[in-house]
């Protein structure tokens, strides 16, 4: 089908000038889609609505994905998705609901989706059901650089589980090219970085 990028939060993208991304298909992940103007938007986390501008991402115009992770705990409540936590999610700004139950492994079909555990797993998830057959990374870095995980502030100095992600995602990829999936990292500071083939963020987009 084609080329799609994975904008992330990593910090390879402080500093970015976002507008290279403009006329390319995308899916943007959490945050970054109050900097970039994706076709796309996949999260698994629902603490995200909690810290974003709520206004800002109504508005924007990409199809929103939610991922509920049903491995996590989640489960169905009359129709709504509950958490025993939160209580019932409120996902009315989101255009598909998807309901995951396994992280691991790679899957062609809606009904067998994988999560990784995060968003970005999920968006190159999402790529592969679509039918894409190349796909670049753009700030999944699953690293820490100058003491920042992510390229924003939007989520504070917490660290997340980055090696379960890395984990997650190094399986995922040799799923993919067994697919003949082409995964490409677009960021100089991923640790994916030696498992497939790493270009430069300005070339070729």
């Amino acid at each position: 089908m084609g080329k799609i990028y994975i904008i992330g939060g990593g910090p390879s993208l402080k500093n970015c000038d976002m507008s290279i991304f403009n006329g390319v298909e995308s899916i943007a992940v959490n945050e970054s889609i109050h900097y970039v103007k994706s076709e796309l938007f996949i999260t698994i986390d629902y603490t995200f609505l909690r810290k974003t501008n709520r206004k800002a991402f109504r508005r924007h115009s990409a199809s929103k994905f939610f991922v509920a992770n049903y491995h996590a705990g989640l489960m169905d409540n009359h129709g709504a998705i509950e958490c025993p936590k939160v209580g019932k999610y409120d996902l009315k700004d989101f255009d598909v609901i998807i309901k995951s139950r396994k992280p691991d492994g790679l899957s062609r079909y809606w009904k067998d989706f994988r999560n990784g555990m995060c968003s970005g797993y999920c968006a190159m998830q999402l790529a592969v059901i679509l039918g894409y057959d190349e796909i670049h990374l753009c700030g999944i870095d699953m690293t820490i650089d100058n003491g920042k995980s992510h390229f924003h502030n939007s989520y504070g100095t917490k660290i997340a589980k980055l090696n379960d992600y890395f984990n997650h995602f190094v399986d995922g990829i040799e799923l993919a090219k067994s697919y003949n999936i082409n995964v490409v990292s677009r960021s100089s500071i991923s640790r994916l970085n030696r498992h497939i083939d790493y270009i430069p963020l300005q070339e070729g987009l």
